[in-house]
């Protein structure tokens, strides 16, 4: 599947984490990154609980025990990183490795606030992400931009984790997070021509004196009228063009209620 879809898809690495991956394993997976140039994602210092276990088990932090076998880097992401000491932020700052924020999941699963400002104040590249469906029902990007700024404001104060800076975080971060911040994450030539069309006028949203906090603070991804994806348009008036809506929540009633047969529910 590496270069599918006429190169939109890439495969990584991606241990769950070190909780789940023997130590083996994970030194394993670093030197496999290494020698075929392969990126890497894992979770890392998401809860207390798997802060305890790691160090239990080798005597150090979440990302420290990464780090030692291996993993870290430009070509790293680590979603989470909820509980970081000084040393990790300055390790992760230091090689380059990329924080993968969940907000959404954080909030549901109360692992904790992931400590992004100052991360960013260390020079750590920081991206947005959903995690999986079962930790965070929606994968919703434009909640997770609100919710990303909202949530630092209640503590660090009402300039923290601006609108624009979300939207890079979204955007930018995201590219870089992937490796492909020379041809994804921004409007310009010569990028891959990934656009997205907005309504700003919806009424939930009007007036828009500022398009980047009205994106982030009242915009949602009902609002999202177009979109395509290296030219080709996948999205028109707010519906999918190349599949059948109905038929994919039909699929998924399906598969949700085989699954809960099986599980003796």
């Amino acid at each position: 599947w590496d270069g599918a879809g006429d190169g939109r898809l890439r495969i990584c690495l991606a241990p769950r984490f070190a909780v789940s991956c023997t130590d083996a394993c994970l030194t394993e997976v670093a030197r496999l990154a290494a020698d075929g140039g392969w990126r890497v994602h894992t979770h890392a210092a998401e809860s207390r609980e798997e802060l305890a276990l790691v160090q239990r088990r080798s005597g150090q932090r979440a990302v420290s025990h990464l780090e030692s076998v291996g993993i870290a880097g430009s070509h790293v992401g680590l979603a989470h990183c909820v509980w970081l000491d000084d040393e990790e932020i300055e390790s992760l700052a230091r090689h380059r490795t990329h924080v993968l924020h969940c907000p959404g999941s954080n909030c549901k699963l109360g692992s904790g606030l992931a400590p992004i400002p100052r991360l960013l104040r260390h020079g750590v590249p920081v991206s947005l992400g959903a995690d999986g469906a079962a930790c965070n029902n929606s994968l919703d990007m434009f909640r997770e931009m609100r919710l990303a700024t909202l949530i630092q404001k209640t503590v660090h104060g009402p300039e923290a984790l601006p609108a624009a800076q979300v939207i890079d975080l979204a955007t930018r971060g995201g590219a870089a997070a992937l490796g492909r911040e020379r041809d994804l994450g921004t409007l310009r030539a010569g990028a891959v021509a990934n656009v997205v069309l907005v309504n700003l006028e919806a009424t939930h949203a009007a007036p828009s004196p500022d398009p980047l906090a009205t994106l982030v603070y009242s915009s949602a991804s009902a609002d999202i009228r177009a979109v395509w994806l290296a030219g080709q348009q996948v999205v028109a008036e707010g519906r999918l063009t190349l599949w059948d809506e109905e038929e994919i929540r039909r699929e998924a009633r399906e598969e949700a209620r085989g699954l809960v047969k099986r599980a003796g529910l």
